[in-house]
Parts: structure tokens; sequence; C-alpha cells
């Protein structure tokens, strides 16, 4: 069989085929209609996993799942954002995100814990270093806060947002 190689060639006003085999990136964003009704199950998904404690109250020590994944995946972003970070005295909280599942225990996907003190600025987006990026299906996410210190304020609320990146099922 032989093959025919066309090279900077303009068809118009329509071209019909098959298959196409295209070499990346030549088909962009803009290049899509946004009545393509491109079926989910072609999409990867994204997910924001969100975790809070109220503003105006002492931030507590608790653990929360916040994500099972159904597919293959990874973790693409963690981060924490204090309300109202702790102020004198030595109180503080730390915040990780754990995976787990049926056959494993959870561990942290961090490479440290986030720590919000005195020294942490209020409102601002602090973002977590992930060593453990991947997923796979049945995986469970948590968050884990841990407050402690016994002089001066506890911080007050925090928001932790967890994002996914989902493949198709």
């Amino acid at each position: 069989m032989s093959q025919t190689s066309f090279t900077d060639d303009l068809y118009s006003p329509n071209v019909s085929c098959k298959t196409i085999r295209a070499t990346s990136p030549c088909i962009g964003d803009s290049m899509i209609l946004s009545d393509a009704a491109i079926a989910a199950s072609k999409l990867v998904h994204r997910y924001h996993a969100t975790h809070a404690q109220k503003a105006g109250t002492d931030v507590v020590s608790e653990t929360m799942p916040v994500h099972t994944f159904r597919a293959a995946g990874s973790i693409v972003a963690v981060e924490i954002v204090p309300i109202v970070a702790p102020t004198g005295g030595n109180k503080l909280f730390t915040v990780d995100v754990k995976r787990g599942n049926a056959g494993a225990g959870f561990a942290s996907i961090l490479s440290a814990v986030i720590t919000v003190d005195q020294a942490s600025v209020s409102r601002t987006v602090y973002v977590a270093a992930i060593t453990l990026p991947n997923a796979v299906d049945g995986d469970t996410l948590e968050v884990v806060i841990a407050a402690s210190g016994s002089t001066g304020s506890q911080g007050q609320g925090v928001l932790v947002n967890v994002h996914v990146e989902e493949q198709p099922v």
C-alpha cells in the first residue's frame, strides 16, 4: 500500500474522513464548538473538595473525609486559608491531607503539614507541597486539623481546598 503525503494544502469548504490522526497540539480549545456536547466519559474530571471550619469560632482538631476517587486520578493542589490566624502566645494549628483505602491505612500526601501560627497572615492562601499526587479507584482523601497551644488566641475559622483530577470512568 502506498502512502501519499500532503503538506500545507488547504481544502475548502469541508473535508470528510473516517479517522483523523492529528499531531499535538493542532486542535485547540477555540476550535471546539460551544455546543459540541462532548461526553463526560471523554473528559478529565476536576473536583474541588472543600473542608471548612466556621469563621468566628476557634479552629479545633478534627479529621474529615473529603473525597473518594472513582477512577485513577491525581491531587493537583492543596490550599489552606486561615480566616483569622492565631495571635499572641503559642496557639497554632496544623493541616494535613492524607490518602487511604480498604487495603492501606491513611498516610500523608504532603511533604510537611502546613502550620498556621501567630506568624501567619489571615485570609492568605498557603499552598502545600504534594509528594504523593497519584490516586487509584477507591482511594479516599481526608483533611486532618490539629489545634494546640495554651496561651494566646486560637485561629478563627479555616478553609482547606483539595483540587483533584480523575480520569473518565
